[in-house]
């Protein structure tokens, strides 16, 4: 018969050894409890569970949820605001080409 934590982490939808792997990559953690990574997983699951809710209800349709639905949530809820370097607003070529135009010259400027 299984253990309770082995069947807790078959529950799991993300695989608990790649949280476990990503845990371990911080420079600050020195050492993971066995009992942390499963926890991990499930409050990361229930988090993206959470945001594509969010999405969904600002979605066009109500029943599909896009990039922009999600860049849209995480750029206009203050509360989501250190995902903006992971999901960015998507911008168009010409965009990026003037906004690399500006910075150099923001940078020539003394």
């Amino acid at each position: 018969m299984a253990s309770d934590p082995e069947k807790k982490q078959r529950e799991l939808m993300l695989p608990v050894s790649r949280i476990r792997m990503i845990m371990k990559s911080s420079p600050e953690t020195e050492s993971i409890g066995q009992e942390s990574v499963p926890l991990i997983a499930k409050a990361t699951e229930l988090f993206i569970q959470h945001l594509i809710r969010k999405a969904l209800l600002r979605s066009k349709d109500g029943q599909h949820v896009t990039y922009g639905d999600l860049a849209n949530i995480v750029q206009g809820i203050e509360r989501y605001e250190f995902l903006q370097d992971i999901v960015p607003s998507k911008i168009t070529y010409q965009q990026y080409l003037e906004m690399m135009a500006k910075s150099e010259v923001d940078e020539d400027i003394p």
